[in-house]
């Protein structure tokens, strides 16, 4: 006598795409959100003469994520970002929380199957 089990895989397969269509959809957000804080964190640590320098602090689309402009070629915003130690420090911190962030979108996205 022998006998046989048969195992319909279609529904977890189906809910593998659509956590996987989620997080790629989260990350892309959680990327410009984490850009978007960055900047402004950025924007509140340069020194305001006559503004040229912070308004060139802005977030910008890149594959796969998000990412934060500052200088566009000003001769001193390397000078600025040396002595404020801003760009440094939001460097690490920015990544920290961003992983923090990604962990908790894809906890969420995991919790909607």
């Amino acid at each position: 006598m022998s006998a046989g089990v048969e195992i319909d895989t279609a529904a977890i397969s189906a809910a593998m795409g659509r956590l996987a269509a989620g997080i790629d959809s989260g990350s892309t957000a959680t990327a410009l959100e984490q850009a978007r804080r960055t900047a402004d964190t950025l924007r509140a640590r340069i020194p305001v003469r006559t503004g040229r320098l912070v308004s060139t602090v802005d977030t910008v689309d890149v594959p796969n994520g998000a990412g934060v402009t500052y200088g566009a070629g000003l001769p001193y915003a390397r000078y600025i970002a040396h002595r404020t130690g801003a760009l440094e420090d939001l460097g690490s911190s920015a990544a920290q929380e961003f992983a923090g962030a990604e962990l908790e979108m894809a906890r969420r996205e995991c919790g909607r199957l």
